[in-house]
């Protein structure tokens, strides 16, 4: 399993809901966590609860990384910058939390999402700089074909 191409990107980005996110603590250190995001418009959306640690080092550092990866191995890094586009914000009442809502319908969330709609979020979108795709193994890592 090699790259992926662009159709498929698009599918894979498309149809996966969530990720791990690394960026910069202040002191620099890595700070790593999972987080839900969208795919759309060739960006990603992220959203954090008001109090989440990640949220407030972004604010300080915008620079990014994301890893997208299924069950199959295959997988996308991203390399980007986050810029805030709102909040702390009732996800109600949020401007991009039409697409959260969208997101919530088309995966079954239920009652789940009813929960947050007054809970406070960050919103970020998520500019990619660099896209990087691979299968479980990329050719380059192997010693032989197999």
């Amino acid at each position: 399993m090699g790259r992926m191409s662009e159709g498929e990107l698009e599918s894979f980005l498309t149809t996966n809901g969530s990720c791990t996110l690394a960026c910069l603590e202040p002191d620099g250190a890595p700070y790593i966590v999972p987080v839900s995001y969208i795919y759309t418009n060739e960006c990603f959306y992220i959203r954090g609860r008001a109090r989440a640690t990640w949220a407030q080092y972004l604010q300080q550092d915008q620079r990014i990384s994301l890893c997208v990866s299924d069950e199959d191995g295959r997988r996308v890094l991203v390399k980007g910058n986050a810029e805030l586009i709102e909040g702390p914000a009732l996800l109600r009442e949020s401007q991009t939390g039409v697409l959260w809502e969208e997101k919530a319908a088309r995966e079954g969330w239920g009652d789940w999402w009813l929960k947050l709609a007054d809970e406070p979020f960050w919103y970020f979108r998520v500019s990619p700089i660099k896209i990087t795709t691979a299968g479980y193994w990329a050719k380059r890592y192997k010693h032989y074909d197999w």
